[in-house]
């Protein structure tokens, strides 16, 4: 939803698709299939090169086409389900479109020959698809297929007039969004799962009033009905903010610029003794100048996001948003996790090592090595006695969730982590869970700046004649300093945005009122999303595995037990 985001949707070569012979005109093309049509058997090829598909690391068995739901004389949402050789299947939202001529913007499935000659298209782009689907909401329309219908939800009354040109968005990977004008966002969910999207539902529910004024406003959304009784969410209609990217953007590019001043013309930044403290009062005087305008506008957004766990937790009667007390049963339950997780990621992580360069071979082993200090670490958080509440979180909650308004925040996509099922993305827990995903965001914001001013550096020393022994002494002492002036941003804009965050939960019930059990409750999350941020960058960014690592080997070296 950010306003650079850029329009998608440049034409593939005819010649380089696969042609399918069409027995029946569109749309009967996708009505009725069998698993082993061959529009299926091209569609389970095609649908794997598609980078809102979350499954590629699973073997497919099959796709399916279950429905779909005619939008236009050439247009339909397929619903498509996906099975696999082990696990169970998915379903997902494909727009199509038949076009009987060369398309110019579209995307192109597969050229077309038989009954319906022309081209097969996916059609989330196309205008056609963006006006359909935004009069089904707004119009409150119930659109039949052949097994259930699209009904759309209006929150609102919507103004009929045309919001403005429409465009396919290119920021998400696992979903779709099209903008309207300066009027509307719509996200299209491409999986698709039995129940409520938390997206809608979290969205709908910020907007009981009083709102809560820092997400964009809720508009409505679509449901597909099955005839098996059966619904799923397939899209959500907001309002558009106005904003200047978000906030991972942002903070890259202005710390980007702060860490190259701060190497060159500071000396080394203030020093600080054991972990920092998030309970008390800051230690403003000493880091706010070094950090500049970093330290302000991470306290407000500390209290923009209490702002939200406090809506989150503000109706009681509501039992899907309710606040419950955090048990004896959760916080065993929230232990063995983490146990399962830490066997798995160092599991892992020791089965690659061979794999690893040096240094990070190095972090590697020291995390491998401290396995008995984690089992120590989590045998005593699980004694600790913790009085707090648990409540609906935003679940997934990082820098590029937040979009930067100018002298503001918004807070977006409230779907959760798309890797865990529905059910447990509707799970409460303790509002520190969001405040250690921020965190490790912060983290993996200062090591991407250090490296870009780092290979900044090296850029510039290969462009000069080869560094005498002083020259490479120079260049260490830099990169040192460079990592301390790193880690001092990351420690401290922490420290300032969890500060902020307790000062306006204060009294909420929500936190533990013992400092201690504060932050043990903080390092159990913050150990769970470092060792699940190994577990992916293993599986999918090797050269990001030091940042998770880094972050293991801190917090267990600090942690309190």
């Amino acid at each position: 939803m950010g306003a650079d985001a850029r329009a998608t949707g440049a034409a593939r070569r005819p010649e380089a698709v696969p042609e399918l012979q069409a027995k029946s005109a569109w749309p009967g093309l996708l009505a009725a299939t069998e698993p082993d049509a061959p529009i299926c058997r091209l569609l389970a090829h095609w649908i794997q090169r598609q980078r809102w598909f979350g499954a590629k690391a699973r073997a497919l068995r099959r796709v399916f086409i279950l429905d779909a739901v005619p939008l236009s004389e050439s247009l339909s949402l397929a619903l498509a389900e996906v099975a696999y050789v082990a696990g169970a299947p998915e379903r997902y939202a494909i727009p199509l479109a038949w076009m009987p001529a060369t398309p110019t913007s579209l995307h192109v499935v597969a050229r077309l020959q038989g009954a319906c000659s022309g081209f097969l298209c996916e059609a989330s782009a196309a205008p056609a698809f963006h006006k359909q689907i935004l009069e089904i909401v707004r119009g409150e329309r119930r659109v039949a297929g052949g097994q259930g219908e699209l009904v759309g939800h209006r929150a609102q009354p919507l103004p009929p007039d045309d919001p403005g040109p429409a465009r396919l968005l290119s920021a998400e990977q696992s979903n779709s969004s099209i903008r309207y004008g300066e009027r509307h966002i719509l996200k299209l969910f491409r999986k698709l799962e039995a129940g409520v999207n938390p997206d809608v539902e979290v969205n709908r529910f910020l907007a009981h009033a009083p709102a809560f004024r820092h997400a964009p406003p809720f508009h409505g959304w679509i449901d597909y009905e099955g005839r098996d009784a059966q619904s799923a969410s397939v899209a959500l209609l907001q309002g558009f903010v106005a904003n200047r990217g978000d906030a991972w953007g942002r903070t890259l590019e202005a710390l980007t610029q702060w860490l190259e001043r701060a190497a060159h013309d500071a000396g080394p930044p203030p020093s600080w003794r054991g972990r920092l403290d998030i309970a008390h009062a800051a230690r403003a005087a000493e880091v706010a100048a070094p950090l500049g305008a970093d330290w302000g506008e991470l306290q407000l957004l500390g209290r923009r996001t209490a702002q939200l766990h406090l809506k989150l937790a503000s109706e009681p009667e509501n039992a899907a948003f309710a606040p419950e007390p955090f048990t004896l049963a959760d916080r065993a339950a929230l232990h063995d996790v983490l146990r399962r997780r830490t066997q798995r990621s160092l599991t892992l992580l020791q089965r690659e090592l061979p794999n690893l360069p040096g240094r990070v071979a190095a972090l590697a082993t020291d995390v491998v090595a401290a396995s008995q200090r984690i089992e120590l670490l989590l045998e005593r958080w699980r004694q600790t006695r913790i009085e707090a509440r648990r409540i609906r979180c935003h679940g997934d909650f990082h820098l590029g969730q937040v979009l930067s308004t100018g002298s503001d925040f918004a807070i977006i996509d409230f779907e959760g982590e798309p890797a865990l099922d529905l059910s447990e993305r509707r799970r409460k827990h303790s509002p520190l869970r969001d405040v250690a995903g921020m965190m490790r965001s912060f983290h993996y914001a200062a090591s991407s700046a250090f490296q870009t001013v780092l290979q900044a550096d090296a850029s510039r020393r290969a462009d000069t004649q080869a560094r005498n022994r002083q020259g490479s002494a120079a260049s260490e002492d830099r990169h040192r300093r460079l990592q301390e002036w790193a880690d001092f941003w990351y420690r401290w804009v922490s420290t300032a945005f969890g500060r902020a965050w307790v000062a306006e939960l204060q009294g909420s019930g929500l936190l533990p009122p013992d400092g201690q059990a504060l932050h043990v409750l903080l390092d159990m999350h913050l150990l769970e999303k470092a060792l699940y941020e190994l577990e992916y960058e293993l599986n999918n960014r090797p050269d990001w595995l030091p940042i998770p690592l880094r972050g293991v080997v801190d917090l267990v070296a600090s942690a309190r037990a």
